[in-house]
């Protein structure tokens, strides 16, 4: 009796390691990638002016990144200012 046992629970063992296993694991995987997506990539800026400026400059401010830009042309700028670091 106790080799009957043993031996369907190393066929048990097999089945799920063989089958089971690769099958959950695809479906986390299916699940997880909407997830690791939205974490890994960047959104677009999205830019609102704030009504103040410098002379010709006005002052616009990024809701996704919080980067502040100054633009002569009245259009918000067109390239993310989250790496630009102090000034001259």
């Amino acid at each position: 009796m106790p080799l009957v046992i043993a031996t369907v629970s190393i066929l048990a063992f097999a089945f799920w390691r063989l089958y089971l296993r690769d099958r959950a694991r695809d479906e986390v995987a299916a699940r997880a990638d909407p997830v690791w997506r939205k974490l890994t990539t960047k959104r677009p800026c999205q830019w609102s002016e704030t009504g103040s400026g410098r002379g010709a400059f006005r002052e616009y401010h990024c809701a996704t990144c919080r980067a502040t830009a100054y633009s002569r042309t009245g259009k918000a700028p067109e390239t993310c200012k989250r790496n630009v670091r102090g000034g001259l």
